[in-house]
């Protein structure tokens, strides 16, 4: 077999759709077919009223017909001035038969001497992505504009000649490219496009164990040279193991994903995909040490898989091990020299381990070898960046950017960029995108802020800090969003203190101090309901404490400069940053099985700390979030709610697995110097978004300082006394944080914020073991 079979089924006959689909995901455009592959399949009759209802209809058919994944959609513009309409009829709006010009017509003679809000208007897509059986998922898109009064431009087809943009041309007017940018059917595609190329890169792992690999790989012999009827059958009976636990990864049943990785292993033991499913499923579990194993199990049947070494070396990244993890990477790229990924890979983790030059040279090739991937943009931006080099930074942060629109992370690098390049006006319109996109990234709210500060805009800037404050994992989805600092790591001994034992036996458990930053996480696990599921994300990264060296004339130790020599890669920095994750699932049980799980985790935290790198002070981020509880009847799992981070999420938008330390650079640069006066030193403004800095690099009491004084200069600005509630928490002061919620809701009552603050702070704990700290 010469190449894959079809994987996903565009519901429409226009190939060139499916060539630009195709082009998207960066597969084979044998890898995705239009309608016109499959001639006997009948025009799908679009009768229901909704955009939603017809997409759907279109996928499941073509899915179920075609025995494949099927992705359908369905736009059409609405306006409210006239109801909505055209709405779901827009393609034949004018009538059975009628042309784009028809419709037109018709859109004009209805709005015949309206102006102004009244020719508002807008645009939507709606994709249904259906499986085989008819299991669908939606996505959508929407662009915003006004209808113009004649038609102008000869590109597009459809409304295009009338729908007038905010800076004044038709889609019409535009380029193929400029459209596809900004279009709503450009949106919702963008945000499926992770999926897709999920399910894609599973589906080709599943074509190669079945198509592939020769048999001697796929299936045991009971003697050389021989293949009995019962490996066949137990061969077949892996492959569709495979494909139920494809299943389950994809609809985030990792448990039972795992048990069928497990029945496929052993039934075919000698097959390298299977191992590297069952990695993926134990991966997804926790289980990293058993995912490892099991790579190494199919590196073991096939020594030259470049995937197999890729997903050992992201598990080895998870654990922190640096070392192994590059060496890795480093055999996939030995492996697959043209593979991107593996270049960019091993990039990452030869700039975490501060050999800049290298990682500079591999993120390069990885341009080089995909210059269409917006990731690899990102990643060369911000090297640049770190080496000064601002121009250029900013030169591929747009590229990335303009590869994906809605990419955040690459924004509020590039709005950065932009303010060191002098370029305000830019940076903030940069910044303004990045937080529409990602309201819940309080870096980007900082920056922005400090820039409508500095543009004398003290209302904007307000509105903009208000929203970068939440204490509750019941905000829609954004979490309970706390960032700590803790002095981790170990240390020499002092004069008098016996050097620490490395064979002494680990210690047990201590009920911990309230001011204790890892007591502040399990008093919040407490607060979990018994009945309620929770997911909480722990961020770690270890910045080198700064050396005892003698500073230049006029210099100063400083939490700035320790900040920025551990991430500006320069000769000389003290070390490099490393940084670890890790996930936890507290499922609803009795109080017993619920306090043996916070037990459980915060002893992982403890061992977390303790094996810290030497001499380094640890930032702790964490995300607690409720997972909605099943349905009484229902056996499947938990299906969490929308995740962020905090300060923000720290990887980036386009799933790299390497933890990003960069955005606090980001911080480090506008963080006063110790004893340097700062800006603005009688403005509550300006210490309310100094605040938020210290709180985003985990400065609980710093950051405490900076809200107090902006409550003290303005006792009615809101942001400083929420920004109060939660530097109050960081610290372990509950009773601070309520009294300071308490006082934001006096002012304004209707803020939602400090209401849900304070309805979290104030949940009793759901299990009872004593943690040191106040219940």
């Amino acid at each position: 077999m010469s190449r894959p079979p079809v994987r996903l089924v565009l519901a429409t006959r226009n190939a060139h759709k499916a060539a630009e689909i195709s082009r998207l995901l960066g597969v084979s455009g044998a890898a995705i077919a239009s309608l016109d592959a499959f001639p006997a399949f009948p025009e799908t009759v679009e009768d229901r009223d909704t955009l939603e209802g017809n997409a759907e209809k279109k996928a499941v058919e073509a899915a179920r017909a075609c025995g494949t994944w099927a992705l359908a959609d369905d736009s059409g513009l609405f306006v409210p001035a006239l109801g909505g309409e055209p709405g779901v009829h827009s393609a034949r709006w004018a009538g059975p038969g009628c042309s784009f010009a028809d419709n037109c017509a018709k859109l004009l003679r209805e709005l015949e001497g309206e102006t102004g809000p009244k020719r508002a208007a807008y645009f939507r897509t709606v994709l249904a992505l259906s499986d085989p059986e008819g299991r669908v998922e939606f996505t959508e898109g929407r662009l915003d504009g006004v209808i113009g009064t004649a038609p102008r431009g000869g590109g597009g087809f459809g409304y295009d000649p009338l729908f007038t943009l905010t800076d004044g041309r038709t889609l019409a007017e535009l380029s193929p490219d400029e459209k596809n940018g900004i279009s709503h059917r450009g949106r919702a595609l963008r945000s499926i496009l992770p999926r897709l190329r999920e399910l894609l890169l599973l589906s080709a792992a599943l074509w190669f164990a079945a198509a592939v690999l020769p048999p001697p790989a796929r299936a045991g012999k009971t003697e050389p040279g021989q293949e009995t009827i019962w490996d066949q059958i137990m061969a077949a009976q892996a492959m569709r193991g495979m494909r139920q636990g494809h299943q389950y990864i994809e609809e985030k049943k990792y448990d039972l994903a795992l048990q069928e990785m497990r029945r496929a292993v052993a039934a075919d033991p000698k097959n390298p995909v299977g191992y590297m499913l069952l990695g993926v499923a134990q991966y997804w579990n926790g289980q990293v040490d058993e995912s490892i194993a099991s790579y190494d199990t199919a590196i073991n049947l096939d020594p030259t898989s470049a995937q197999a070494y890729l997903l050992l070396g992201i598990s080895y990244a998870w654990k922190g091990d640096a070392p192994e993890s590059e060496k890795a990477f480093r055999r996939a790229t030995e492996l697959e020299p043209t593979r991107a990924d593996a270049q960019m890979n091993l990039g990452s983790i030869r700039e975490a381990r501060g050999d800049v030059p290298e990682a500079l040279a591999l993120f390069r090739k990885a341009v080089d070898l995909d210059k269409k991937n917006p990731l690899y943009r990102f990643q060369l931006g911000q090297l640049y960046r770190k080496l000064g080099r601002d121009a250029d930074a900013a030169e591929q942060l747009r590229e990335a950017v303009k590869l994906e629109p809605e990419y955040e992370d690459a924004m509020l690098e590039l709005g950065c960029a932009e303010e060191r390049l002098k370029e305000d006006k830019g940076a903030i319109a940069t910044l303004k995108r990045a937080v529409s996109i990602k309201p819940g990234d309080s870096v980007a709210r900082m920056r922005l802020a400090r820039l409508q500060l500095k543009a004398g805009d003290h209302g904007k800037a307000r509105a903009t800090l208000a929203d970068a404050f939440h204490l509750t994992p019941e905000n829609g989805g954004a979490g309970l969003q706390l960032s700590v600092s803790y002095a981790g790591g170990k240390r020499a001994a002092k004069p008098g203190e016996l050097p620490e034992d490395p064979k002494a036996k680990e210690p047990e458990a201590a009920a911990l101090p309230e001011t204790d930053p890892l007591a502040v996480f399990e008093r919040n696990l407490r607060r979990v309901p018994l009945d309620q599921g929770a997911l909480m994300k722990v961020d770690a990264v270890f910045l080198p404490r700064p050396k005892l060296v003698r500073d230049a004339p006029g210099e100063g130790g400083s939490l700035k400069k320790a900040l920025a020599r551990a991430h500006d890669g320069a000769p000389g920095a003290e070390g490099s940053p490393q940084a670890v994750r890790r996930d936890y699932a507290l499922k609803p049980g009795d109080a017993g099985p619920r306090d043996e799980q916070v037990k459980k985790i915060m002893e992982d935290l403890r061992r977390t700390m303790r094996e810290a790198p030497a001499d380094t002070d640890a930032r702790l981020g964490m995300n607690l979030t409720f997972t909605r509880p099943v349905p009484a009847g229902r056996g499947d799992a938990e299906s969490p709610a929308k995740v962020s981070y905090q300060p923000r999420q720290v990887g980036n938008d386009m799933g790299l697995w390497v933890i990003g330390t960069g955005w606090m650079a980001l911080v480090a640069e506008v963080l006063p110097e110790s004893g340097e006066k700062p800006d603005h030193p009688d403005d509550a403004d300006w210490w309310t978004a100094t605040g938020l800095a210290y709180a985003a690099v985990g400065e609980g009491q710093r950051a405490d300082s900076a809200f107090r004084r902006a409550t003290e200069l303005d006792g009615g600005s809101v942001p400083a006394w929420l920004g109060r509630g939660v530097s109050s928490v960081m610290i372990g002061d509950e009773t601070g944080a309520v009294a300071a919620l308490r006082k934001a809701l006096e002012i304004s009552p209707k803020n939602r914020a400090a209401a849900d603050g304070l309805k979290w702070l104030l949940r009793p704990a759901a299990s009872t073991q004593d943690t040191g700290a106040k219940k």
